[in-house]
């Protein structure tokens, strides 16, 4: 890691800190939609710290395909695992008008062909129905 601005002050806040990848200690981004010039430039700041990188609340579906793929290799050279947020996930859990679910299958059929096809690094990945029944 690189010698910090003001080491002197904070001192013993990193110390005894595993070294990346960690099994401990991870530091998670949610990212609500940054650039590649603005995910370059918080790599540069603090891209040793980070272990984690969500996109959240859906933003990464109104990214252009090939600036996401780009991003998350860039993201993924930098040693971050990559995935995104809960709010896609749950997009395949809300009642549709000709089904009253969508079949996990397809959820996960749907989820792995996005790995593969974005470079999304997750391994797993939990879903919910967002909104509990009233």
């Amino acid at each position: 890691m690189p010698e910090l601005a003001w080491a002197n002050v904070v001192d013993g806040l990193l110390t005894g800190r595993e070294q990346a990848p960690r099994s401990k200690g991870l530091t998670m981004v949610i990212d609500k939609g940054l650039g590649i010039s603005a995910t370059s430039d918080l790599l540069e700041i603090c891209g040793g710290l980070i272990d984690h990188w969500k996109c959240t609340f859906g933003t990464s579906a109104f990214v252009p395909t090939d600036v996401l793929r780009r991003k998350l290799m860039y993201l993924t050279s930098h040693g971050a695992l990559t995935y995104p947020g809960g709010t896609l996930l749950e997009v395949f859990d809300v009642p549709s008008t000709t089904a009253s679910r969508r079949s996990p299958k397809l959820v996960r059929k749907t989820l792995r062909s996005s790995q593969r096809r974005l470079n999304w690094q997750s391994r797993r990945c939990r879903t919910s129905s967002g909104v509990p029944p009233m």
